[in-house]
């Protein structure tokens, strides 16, 4: 476990990097370009073969979901998984391509990194969805306006939501969930 002390003035506090405990689907992993950059994939992708076409493995969840013949069961787990990175303050560097949110909203909105926690809650939003819509990997404060991306308690108050949310889909059999 990683622990970073911080001094200011005459206060410490401790910051305590979460352990991440064994996921069945999920894992970390340095991209494939070797530039030390770490996201959350899918621990299955590197098992899928390119198309003729494709110069990269596609980063949208759903398209490898797909591609790996993963069925209904197996996408309520991979979502129950994505809980596990509530209070990871790590950045992501994974790359959101275009044709799932707009370049020009992403970059107005949220710098190329964002924390894993802001990353797990966008791949549970995005594999809820059937369509390709403009959104990008970023929270908004609905009162201020502004981007919560580094804000802990409005990212646990955000988890909060979709685990009440999940809590509830589960109760009810999932029965929205294709």
């Amino acid at each position: 476990m990683i622990s970073l002390i911080v001094v200011l003035g005459l206060s410490c506090s401790i910051y305590k990097a979460p352990t991440l405990p064994e996921l069945e689907y999920l894992t970390l992993v340095s991209d494939r370009l070797g530039k030390g950059k770490t996201h959350i994939e899918l621990k299955s992708a590197n098992t899928i073969s390119l198309n003729s076409w494709e110069l990269f493995l596609p980063q949208d969840d759903r398209e490898l979901i797909g591609r790996l013949n993963y069925k209904r069961n197996d996408k309520i787990s991979i979502i129950k998984e994505y809980f596990s990175f509530q209070g990871f303050k790590q950045l992501s560097d994974k790359y959101y391509e275009s044709r799932i949110g707009t370049t020009k909203n992403r970059v107005k909105m949220v710098d190329e990194k964002i924390p894993f926690t802001v990353e797990a809650l966008y791949a549970i939003s995005i594999m809820l969805l059937d369509c390709n819509v403009s959104i990008n990997p970023v929270l908004i404060n609905t009162k201020t306006g502004q981007p919560s991306n580094g804000n802990q308690k409005e990212m646990r108050a955000i988890f909060n939501i979709y685990k009440k949310w999940f809590n509830k889909m589960e109760k009810n059999g999932f029965t929205q969930l294709t």
